[in-house]
Order: structure tokens, then sequence, then C-alpha cells
């Protein structure tokens, strides 16, 4: 692999994370008012219309002839499907301390994962790196919140949620045949069918169908979330991490992920007025540190 697919790959992540941590934000002020599966299904359904827009305007091109469509369900099935049911049932059920550090164990997930199937050891600066990130992660959310919920249910919906992750990652970069922009529309095709069907039988059972429905028209703050989370927490997004995994692989790729947790603190600083503790800003310089020892050999070792 050489170095200007390394940087390349690189810089989407860096862009993907930092599009993830502003969603943190945006997510957190719309389930404040809605039920998340409704969240949801709108971020997925502007997310597959956008995407097919593009695709019939021959901007961006998707191409599924002759190619093995049944390799792309194990991806479809981890995400968007079971990763964010267990994700938006887990936060539900634990406090956002206990999620936050438990998502936060995605990179080893995904290291663990991609040693076992792909046979990709990662070396011990990855190793490093990414063990100090996640360390950051734990002192940026627990300088906020030292409660437990102690809730078991929550708890193994979480951590099926980061195994979950964890394998998609690995499966992506197996699926070569398939470009970043073909996995993403899927995933939006899919996430689209599972999460409106879902949104639209349980607003039906609560007669709250109108209501569902309306949502993005008669409240100017919810359209602008669910437009974010559809153009970009989704589709670009995803795009960003797909192509990031097939010029880097999964060991690289995962090491950004606390960066998104140091955006989120700095976006909340910054627009929503939140205070800094010292404790959080040296979580922040920690993860940093980690994400740098975890990429400071491109030149040198190149185990991905």
């Amino acid at each position: 692999m050489n170095e200007k697919s390394q940087i390349k790959g690189i810089l989407a992540i860096i862009l993907c994370e930092i599009i993830f941590g502003i969603s943190y934000i945006v997510i957190k002020i719309s389930v404040e008012e809605i039920y998340p599966i409704y969240m949801l299904a709108w971020k997925y359904l502007i997310a597959f219309i956008i995407m097919t827009i593009l695709i019939l305007l021959k901007i961006i091109k998707v191409n599924y002839k002759g190619k093995n469509i049944k390799t792309l369900i194990p991806i479809i099935l981890s995400v968007p499907i079971i990763y964010y049911i267990c994700e938006s049932f887990g936060i539900g059920m634990v406090t956002i301390a206990e999620s936050s550090i438990i998502i936060a164990m995605i990179p080893i997930s995904g290291i663990i994962l991609s040693t076992i199937i792909l046979g990709k050891k990662p070396n011990r600066f990855q190793v490093i790196g990414i063990i100090l990130a996640f360390i950051g992660s734990v002192i940026t959310i627990y300088s906020n919140s030292m409660k437990a919920s102690f809730n078991l249910l929550g708890y193994i919906f979480l951590f099926i949620g980061v195994i979950t992750y964890g394998l998609y990652s690995v499966l992506v970069e197996k699926a070569e045949e398939y470009s970043a922009m073909e996995i993403t529309y899927l995933i939006a095709f899919f996430g689209m069918i599972v999460f409106f069907s879902w949104a639209i039988i349980r607003s039906i059972l609560l007669n709250s169908f109108s209501e569902f429905i309306s949502l993005p028209f008669s409240n100017l703050k919810m359209l602008l979330s669910f437009v974010y989370l559809g153009v970009f927490a989704t589709v670009t997004a995803y795009f960003l991490s797909n192509y990031a995994i097939s010029q880097v692989g999964v060991n690289k790729t995962v090491s950004f992920v606390g960066l998104s947790t140091a955006v989120a603190i700095i976006i909340g600083v910054i627009f929503l007025k939140e205070k800094i503790t010292l404790v959080q800003f040296i979580g922040i310089m920690v993860i940093f540190i980690g994400i740098y020892v975890a990429n400071i050999v491109i030149k040198e070792k190149n185990s991905d």
C-alpha cells in the first residue's frame, strides 16, 4: 500500500470521526424530544433519497451487476440493523457515561476481530495507541459523571453493539469487490426499510402516525437534525469510513474512533456553552496522543 493511499485513508477517517462527533450533539438534542427509532427512520430515509438522486444524476456510481450480494448481507445485518438497535436500547438502559465507555471499546473489538478473521495482527504502536485513546475516553467521560446503573441487560445490548461494529469493520475490508459508495447505498436502503417500517408500526399502534409522519415538516429543529444525520452522519460519514477501511485497513481506521469523543466535547463547549474541566482536557490530550502513537510509524510499519 503506497503512502498516498495511506494519507487519503487517514484524512477520510479523521473527517468521518469529526462528523460523528458533531452527530452525538445532534442526536442528544433530537432524542430529548422524539423516540430514537423515529430519528433513525428519518435519518436513513433522507440518506437513501439523497443517494438515489445522486445516482440518477450520475454524480455517484454504483454497480451491483455480476456481484454476489449475499456477501453484503452480514455487513447490512451488523450496521445499520443490529448495531443501532443495540445502541438505541442499550443507551436507554444505562447512564450516558457507561454507554460512552462501552462504545469507546469499538477499536479494541475491531483489532481483535481483525486478528482472528483477517489474520492481520496490529503492531505494538497500534495496540499502545488504541489503549491510550480508550483510557483518554474513560478519563474524559467519567470526569463528568461517576454514576453507574448496574443494568445488566443494558450492558449486554451495548457489548453486542461493540462486537457487531467491530465485525462490520472487518467485513467491509473483506468486501473488496464493492466500492465504498456501493456499501453505503445498501446500508442506507436497508436502514430505511427496517427503521421506517418499525416507526410506522409503532406510531400506528400508539395512534400517533400523523405526529411521526409530520415530524420534519412541523419542527424545523427536527428537520435540520434529520438532514444532518442523513446527509452527513450517514451518507458522507459511512462513505468516508468504508473508504478509509479499504485504504488503510481496520486496525488504523479504528484507532481514530476516540477522536469523535473529543470532538463532541469541543463542539459542546463552543456551541452549547458547556464547561470543560481540567480532567476532561487531560483526557482529550490522551486521546490525541493515543491516535498519534497508533499512526506514528506509517512509513516504517505497514501491518495493514
